[in-house]
This record gives C-alpha cells, sequence and structure tokens, in this order.
C-alpha cells in the first residue's frame, strides 16, 4: 500500500524532471516562444551565480551557527543552522511560485497552456536541481536533495492542479507547493535535532 501510494507521487515527478523541459521547450519553440525558451535555457546555466546570491542572507546565521557546533553549543547551533535552511527554502519556494505565476501567464488565449506549464515546471525546479548535483559531486548534498524532491512534488502538483481545475486560483497555486516544503523543512529539522542530541550525548 505505502510503495503504491509512494509511486503515484514519485512517477509523475521522475518523468517530469526528465522530460517537462524538452518537450515544453520544443512545444513552445514551434509556437514561436524562442525567447522564452532563450530565457529559461540561459536561467538554468547561470543558476549557479544567482543562487549562490539569492542564498548569501542564509549564510549570516549559518556561519555562526557552525562555529557553535564546532564548540559543542549544539542547541544554539542547531537553532542557528536551522534558521538559515528557513531561507533556503523561503527562496526555492518563492522562485517556484514566481515562475508558476509569469510563465503559464505569457501564453495566447488560443494556444494551449501545457507547454507553459511544461516549461514552468522545469523552470523552476531546474536550477535548483543543478545545484544539488554539484554539491553531491563535492561530497554531501542530502540537504539540496531534500529541498530539491520537496520542490518537485510541489510543482507537479501545481501542474496537475491547473490542468485539472476549471478555474485555477493562484491561492491554491502556494497551497500545493507551501505544504510539502513545510514537511521537508520540518523533516530537516527534525534530523538535525536527532544529531545535536547524538553530538550532546556523546560529547562530540
Amino acid at each position: 500500500m505505502v510503495g503504491a501510494l509512494t509511486a503515484i507521487f514519485i512517477v509523475p515527478v521522475i518523468i517530469l524532471n526528465s522530460l517537462a523541459g524538452l518537450i515544453g521547450g520544443a512545444w513552445l519553440l514551434w509556437l514561436g516562444e524562442w525567447k522564452l525558451v532563450l530565457v529559461g535555457f540561459l536561467t538554468a546555466v547561470s543558476a549557479p551565480f544567482w543562487i549562490s546570491i539569492l542564498l548569501i542572507p542564509g549564510l549570516i546565521p549559518a556561519v555562526p551557527g557552525l562555529a557553535a557546533l564546532e564548540r559543542g553549543h549544539n542547541v544554539l547551533g542547531t537553532c542557528l543552522a536551522s534558521i538559515s535552511a528557513l531561507w533556503t527554502y523561503f527562496v526555492v519556494t518563492a522562485w517556484c511560485l514566481a515562475v508558476f505565476w509569469y510563465v503559464p501567464r505569457l501564453g495566447h488565449h488560443e494556444d494551449s497552456i501545457v507547454p507553459f506549464l511544461l516549461f514552468a515546471y522545469s523552470t523552476a525546479t531546474g536550477p535548483w536541481a543543478v545545484m544539488a548535483q554539484k554539491e553531491s559531486q563535492g561530497g554531501g548534498g542530502e540537504t539540496a536533495r531534500l529541498t530539491l524532491s520537496a520542490a518537485c512534488i510541489g510543482c507537479a502538483l501545481i501542474l496537475g492542479y491547473v490542468l485539472v481545475a476549471s478555474r485555477p486560483v493562484f491561492t491554491m497555486a502556494i497551497w500545493l507547493l507551501a505544504i510539502p516544503m513545510a514537511a521537508a523543512f520540518l523533516l530537516s529539522l527534525t534530523i538535525a535535532v536527532m544529531e545535536s542530541r547524538h553530538r550532546a550525548r556523546y560529547g562530540l
């Protein structure tokens, strides 16, 4: 039962991650929306640069948090690290919502909204996939993969909702993304607290 429920969410996300950008981009090129495709491509290529800038404020509590953990102040270090992670989740959520608000609105009334939604999904999640891959190559990256997974699930829900709903409202899209992102943040916070208790117990 659990495996079937998991497949309901995971399989569509895997398919979207593999094909959304390709199909949506090709479809938009056929419609003559080459400027939008070019902007999406440049956004993905420049992702490591602009994402690093957006995440700079999160480093403010992260640096003293790491120092506190190294000195054995596990509670303080965990709290500061959680604030840093919260900023990251906020930036990812804001970016994805901004893309899904802007890209589909570019479609003309006579055009299908499907390619715009597929391209929006790819543009919203693609940059974070690039960053997660880079962090994994450098060793670690578990937090980045968790954030990416939540973003992919939320964006997939938004895509499905817009296609199914007769009159979709943006407020519902916000909730569809915010809920998996909040769940992922709470999971990462739980893991951080457990690691903090482990350090305290064994004097690490």
